[in-house]
């Protein structure tokens, strides 16, 4: 570019033009300055924005520089401060293949949706344009959210990069194949990434505004008596008085202090067969400390208990009693109480909430899709 010599009226480290900060106090001074004389590049790249130079020192834009190494700038208008960080979030590079909204969409991008697409439709074998049109209209709408986050000073922070890491960590320490499961059910580890970043800005975004996006009890219990079929619930609500044999620490009994223990839980079987009250037995005897907590019986259904409890459970007629069953957990006398059709409404409202609230969201970012400008290549 052709050399010239221009006259700036500010400070030079707090021109915003470069996007440094400024200093309340400072003195506006004339200075002499070269625009753009020297070449920058950074790791080969050339920096594409103005410099000057002054005294002998070349000055170059921070926010140009700092998303040329991988970094994010945030100007804070109200304390005229730049923060320099990582880039937290999913990052995509490589070829440019659209805008949505003001935002450069690569290959490498629209291929992450795409894989995201598939999984989600993995039972209606959609072909690739279909597909390809689906992962289109899912970038509009993360764009959107973004957008909408941005705007109520939301957006994907450390504090997100901490959470899926320790996620991360713990899944596969507890599956060590974690990983491999993924890529067979079809996800790539940044398609992956990207759906958990998604449902944690909409979570971000409830949050902030609970009152405009959580579903009210009203709500909830309306919905849940309308979609009652969504509840279909094969389920049991059972009682049980539990005669572990297990020491305090955890330890099994010897055999000769369980068959001890034997007899003292066929004795109480033997009193309830012969009308004695079942919950009273239950309070003087029962060892599960959950009993204290679920009174009335345990909702459950098919596996979610051991399952010597829940052969025994669901062989039972309602109001009947077991003979003791042995489980790892003790001797347990079971006392079918209900066999559940629907889910209740008190273990289906967290389900509910999450869903209608959900839809609040989608519904308030869906109204702001049309409005982005989308161009693709």
């Amino acid at each position: 570019m052709k050399k010239f010599r221009s006259y700036i009226a500010g400070i030079l480290t707090g021109a915003l033009l470069f996007s440094l900060p400024v200093v309340a106090d400072s003195v506006k001074e004339m200075i002499e300055v070269y625009f753009n004389t020297v070449t920058v590049t950074v790791d080969g790249k050339k920096v594409e924005a103005d410099n000057i130079l002054y005294n002998g020192r070349t000055y170059v834009p921070l926010r140009a520089i700092s998303e040329i190494t991988g970094k994010t700038v945030d100007w804070d208008d109200a304390t005229k401060t730049a923060d320099i960080h990582d880039t937290y979030g999913v990052t995509y590079s490589g070829e440019v293949v659209g805008n949505v909204g003001g935002k450069e969409i690569t290959k490498e991008q629209l291929d992450t949706y795409v894989s995201i697409v598939k999984v989600e439709n993995v039972d209606k074998n959609l072909d690739e344009s279909a597909l390809l049109e689906k992962a289109k209209e899912k970038i509009a709408y993360d764009v959107a959210l973004e957008n909408y986050a941005k705007g109520i000073g939301l957006k994907i922070n450390k504090q997100f990069e901490d959470e899926y890491a320790a996620y991360m960590q713990y899944m596969s320490t507890q599956y060590p194949q974690f990983t491999q499961i993924l890529q067979m059910v079809g996800y790539t580890e940044k398609s992956y990434k990207q759906v958990w970043q998604s449902d944690y800005l909409t979570q971000m975004v409830i949050g902030d505004a609970p009152a405009s996006f959580m579903a009210t009890e009203e709500e909830m219990k309306a919905y849940y008596d309308t979609n009652k079929e969504e509840f279909k619930y094969d389920g049991l609500k059972a009682k049980h008085i539990l005669i572990s044999t297990k020491d305090e620490n955890g330890n099994p009994l010897t055999d000769e202090k369980q068959a001890e223990l034997k007899k003292v839980v066929d004795e109480i079987y033997n009193q309830i067969k012969n009308g004695a009250d079942f919950d009273a037995l239950m309070n003087e005897f029962g060892e599960d400390p959950g009993v204290e907590s679920n009174p009335d019986g345990y909702v459950f259904t098919k596996g979610d208990m051991v399952k010597e409890f829940e052969d025994t459970a669901y062989a039972l007629e309602i109001g009947q009693v077991s003979e003791p069953v042995l489980s790892d957990y003790g001797y347990h006398i079971i006392k079918l109480v209900d066999k559940i059709e629907y889910l209740p409404y008190d273990m289906a409202k967290e389900t509910i909430l999450t869903e209608l609230s959900l839809k609040k969201v989608e519904d308030v970012i869906n109204m702001l899709v049309p409005s982005l400008n989308v161009n693709w290549n």
